[in-house]
């Protein structure tokens, strides 16, 4: 279950500002044949990982990505889901 206050914020977002960054999302993935983490996807969008981060869950749900339990090194060291 979300809390409450995560759902505020999220309620709170510039929905068409959220489907431009889907877009970019799925774009950014169409010209990465290997997929990629959140990082690797921010980094060819040029945008902070945390916006990407947050727009994944989000695309999974609405079945437009996908993840095949393989995971890529973050530049933390720690494992991240690649997306397709």
């Amino acid at each position: 279950m979300q809390p409450d206050t995560s759902k505020e914020a999220y309620e709170s977002l510039d929905k068409e500002h959220i489907r431009e960054i889907h877009r970019s999302i799925l774009n950014a993935l169409e010209i990465m044949p290997a997929g990629g983490t959140f990082e690797q996807i921010a980094h060819v969008l040029n945008e902070d990982p945390s916006k990407i981060w947050r727009r994944m869950s989000e695309l999974c749900k609405d079945k437009k990505v996908g993840r095949d339990g393989s995971k890529r090194p973050l530049k933390s060291g720690r494992n991240a889901y690649v997306w397709f």
